[in-house]
């Protein structure tokens, strides 16, 4: 065989034939991607992640950590379960390291809610967060999850490729395909405001992405924020420059679908500076099941400890407790002693004759039985009325007149600044309930 031959038969083993690249034919490539992807709705999968990290600000030190999580996802729920260690030796193993990260997550299409576990290992009482904005659930699936790259969400974003694809400025697919381990594969550049990406499809494993590089400069989003060379700018990342390379994808086929099991991931971070944060990291998927029993797994339900400290990022500022699968604020005794002085003064009810005091809230005995339980109990304020609680009688009065109860609010507003926010927290509590069970 003539050696130009050979040569040019060497290079369609490597390249592959060329073909025409048109827009619908990377339409086809995406749309194949996409029900690739679409095979983890319903699943649970649990993985391993050990990583390397050198800051050349550490003067020269390394330090490895280990992470393992199972993750469940089905429809618009998630059930992130994350414990990592870490240690400032690159070459310990897991027995030498210490636990850091305790932790599971809940998005239940609602509500978001992050439970740091107790640990006697790290000291730490527990602590259970909550909101409701579905931001913290892209982000647990992005940055809170190492295996994200293998469900299609490069590290450095927040949203899947497949959105970044569709916001893009340009996505060209290759005339010739790439050979990646062996597999003939697609080739997509994009240029979009996240940043440059060459991303590589494997045909012949079902679409799924052989190979991935992302680039992002100074314009660029990253971890859902502008980079930004300057540092201390308030809701932007400080660097001039952020690499990933997704490589060494090991594909198998679980249950009739081809699943990449494993995978190294290298991010690299600089700075103005001159600093330079690089992570090397081996993703493994120890277990992949894609139609578990999430009844038998107790997945997207909250085990919780009575007492456990809580926090609601939607209203900061008020420190809550976990009681009986609620937030309840903890509120100090000397502001309960306030609330409860101050309601014997402003509840009232109006009758025929005008205004009275209602029976009992000012007695020592309703007094001594006042507590945030009844407080809760205050239902929403509408134009025209307001449910209050007699607590001595279980009765609920209707107060009507709005204006009337506004000028006690005013009153209130200028005397008692700290009555005031207890009763405000406590109204957005109840409101937070109703809205809960709706």
């Amino acid at each position: 065989m003539p050696l130009i031959i050979k040569i040019i038969f060497i290079c369609l083993l490597i390249t592959g034939p060329a073909y025409t690249a048109t827009p619908d034919r990377l339409q086809e490539v995406l749309m194949e991607y996409g029900k690739t992807i679409g095979h983890l709705d319903g699943s649970a999968i649990k993985s391993e992640h050990a990583s390397q990290i050198h800051d050349s600000a550490s003067d020269g030190r390394s330090w490895s950590s280990i992470q393992i999580s199972e993750c469940r996802m089905e429809g618009d729920r998630l059930d992130l379960i994350t414990q990592r260690w870490s240690s400032v030796d690159s070459n310990s193993g897991k027995k030498n390291m210490k636990l850091i990260l305790n932790k599971r997550i809940i998005w239940n299409g609602e509500m978001w809610y992050e439970h740091h576990l107790k640990s006697k290992e790290m000291d730490f009482p527990g602590r259970i967060i909550r909101s409701k904005k579905e931001v913290n659930k892209k982000e647990t699936l992005s940055i809170g999850f190492t295996g994200a790259p293998l469900n299609g969400i490069m590290r450095g974003d927040i949203k899947p490729l497949t959105s970044i694809v569709k916001d893009a400025e340009s996505a060209q697919l290759r005339n010739q395909k790439e050979s990646i381990n062996g597999s003939l594969c697609h080739v997509i550049d994009i240029v979009s405001k996240d940043g440059l990406y060459t991303i590589w499809i494997d045909p012949k494993h079902g679409h799924n992405i052989a190979q991935a590089k992302a680039r992002k400069k100074v314009g660029n989003i990253l971890f859902g924020k502008p980079v930004s060379a300057k540092s201390n700018i308030p809701d932007q990342y400080n660097c001039t420059e952020f690499n990933f390379t997704l490589s060494n994808v090991v594909f198998e086929m679980i249950d009739g679908n081809w699943m990449p099991v494993e995978a190294d991931f290298h991010r690299e971070e600089k700075f103005k500076d001159g600093r330079k944060v690089e992570i090397k990291s081996h993703h493994k998927r120890t277990a992949i099941d894609l139609a578990p029993d999430f009844k038998s797994l107790r997945a997207f339900v909250l085990n919780i400890p009575n007492g456990t400290p809580a926090a609601n990022l939607d209203f900061s500022g008020i420190r809550y407790q976990w009681l009986n699968g609620e937030f309840v604020p903890v509120v100090p005794s000397d502001a309960i002693e306030s609330i409860e002085a101050s309601l014997s003064e402003v509840m009232v009810v109006r009758n025929k004759e005008g205004f009275e005091k209602i029976d009992g809230i000012g007695s020592s005995k309703a007094k001594n039985e006042i507590n945030i339980d009844s407080l809760r109990a205050i239902d929403d304020i509408d134009d025209d009325k307001k449910m209050v609680v007699n607590k001595s009688t279980n009765k609920t009065t209707r107060i009507k007149g709005w204006k009337q109860q506004g000028l006690i609010l005013l009153i209130i507003l200028g005397t008692l600044l700290g009555l005031v926010l207890a009763i405000k927290t406590v109204l957005f509590h109840v409101k937070d309930r109703k809205n809960g069970r709706r």
